[in-house]
């Protein structure tokens, strides 16, 4: 019972980080339209369809660059600690956005 207890505390406390990093990780803020730089997490090379975002990180797949905050995709992701307990729910292409959209817990 008292394993139970712990192993549910630290399922919700894992929920409450992933809400809030969504929101203070994921998405830079940038005024709509605005031509000043934002980063934004890019994809070097394909990242197949379920492949977990810490291999992402750790074989270095995307990168950071800027980009006009006009340019960034809704839910652009900004910090590769976003990615830590997701995986890739899509195939991601080079050139392409990270966004939260593409990505869920295992």
């Amino acid at each position: 019972m008292g394993r139970t207890l712990v192993a549910l505390a630290a399922l919700g406390l894992a929920l409450l980080v992933a809400v809030v990093g969504v929101r203070l990780f994921q998405e830079p803020d940038c005024p709509a339209g605005e031509s000043s730089p934002a980063p934004v997490l890019v994809v070097k090379r394909l990242i197949p369809s379920g492949t977990s975002g810490s291999v992402i990180v750790r074989r270095r797949v995307a990168r950071t660059v800027s980009v006009r905050c006009a340019d960034l995709e809704q839910g652009a992701i900004s910090d590769p600690t976003y990615l830590a307990g997701q995986v890739a729910t899509v195939d991601l292409f080079p050139g392409q956005q990270l966004t939260a959209e593409d990505f869920a817990p295992p």
